[in-house]
């Protein structure tokens, strides 16, 4: 086994942090139909905007002691635990693969994966919006290694899909009910997109 390239997991961990403080932005915001993308980070309290640096991953929510800068009120800690889960996901992808378009492929579907599955707890259904997003992400990855690899993820999105959409019917046609949601067979869709 090779030595490890730590400056490239320190990156690809700082990347994750990112992608972890984005992901919580999508959990909060989606299943309430807000775009993730704006407006601006506020305090879910007081609604005062977040500064650039009160929104630093992890950093801001030690520095400022899990509060709001202006009501002082408690931050959740799911956000620097999100956000530590996820820089780990893509610490722990580029270890394993180094610095290569496998590793960005491993850190991008851990994060989609996580928020999937906290949005399902949370929720018991995962978002439209964030199932074809990951589709879409799914796709653009594989698209990255050429056709081979785009023609690779249509196929494992149409399996994906289409088990579980299988078992819906079937549960309709035998039971009278739905056996598993419409959300699950299109999360099913862009996990199979990613492997």
């Amino acid at each position: 086994m090779s030595t490890p390239d730590w400056p490239v997991i320190g990156v690809f961990s700082m990347l994750g942090l990112v992608f972890g403080s984005f992901l919580n932005v999508c959990i909060v915001r989606l299943p309430h139909g807000e775009s993730p993308v704006a407006p601006r980070s506020r305090c879910p309290r007081c609604s005062n905007q977040i500064s650039w640096y009160d929104n630093i991953p992890l950093v801001s929510w030690v520095a400022l002691g899990g509060k709001c800068r202006h009501c002082r009120l408690p931050i959740s800690v799911q956000y620097p635990l999100i956000e530590a889960a996820v820089g780990l996901i893509w610490g722990l992808s580029a270890f394993h693969y180094g610095l290569t378009a496998r590793a960005l492929a491993g850190g991008l579907f851990g994060t989609v994966l996580l928020g999937a599955v906290i949005l399902d707890t949370r929720h018991e259904s995962i978002p439209e919006d964030y199932n074809l997003s990951g589709l879409g992400i799914g796709v653009l990855v594989a698209l990255a290694t050429g056709l081979a690899g785009l023609s690779s993820a249509v196929l494992g999105a149409a399996v994906g899909f289409g088990s579980l959409f299988a078992v819906e019917r079937l549960g309709e046609h035998f039971f009278g009910e739905g056996a598993i949601g419409g959300s699950y067979s299109r999360m099913m869709a862009f996990i199979g997109a990613f492997l």
